[in-house]
């Protein structure tokens, strides 16, 4: 996970993993406001999912 400025900010999971569906939870509450960027690696793929975090 990485903020606005591209600094990792957290990493949710590191290795291999079974095929089927998986979730996670993102870890936000040592995180300020802001828009994130979360970067899967699949199959040789890495897609990339923004994510907005707002505290109140």
């Amino acid at each position: 996970m990485y903020d606005a400025s591209g600094k990792e900010v957290s990493e949710v999971y590191s290795g291999a993993m079974v095929s089927g569906v998986t979730e996670y939870s993102l870890p936000v509450s040592e995180l300020t406001s802001g828009t994130y960027t979360v970067r899967i690696e699949v199959g040789g793929q890495s897609p990339v999912v923004k994510s907005i975090v707002v505290k109140k």
